[in-house]
């Protein structure tokens, strides 16, 4: 497992979502945890919870792990 701060927001037209805050990551054993993969989950997440946002322009992806 691995913690990354994530700040992610995604807009579709006025509407948007974002997530800024701590995220845990588990990954399969032997493969690396990247930037790209954590900015991938966070939006999938994010669509899971907003669905009317598919289609939406991702505005803010800022991920440092911790």
């Amino acid at each position: 497992m691995s913690t990354w701060y994530t700040h992610v927001r995604i807009e579709k037209g006025t509407e948007y979502a974002e997530y800024d805050d701590f995220f845990d990551i588990y990954a399969p054993s032997g493969e690396k945890v990247t930037p790209k993969t954590v900015a991938d989950v966070v939006v999938h997440h994010i669509l899971q919870q907003q669905p009317h946002l598919r289609g939406g322009r991702v505005n803010v992806i800022k991920i440092r792990q911790k």
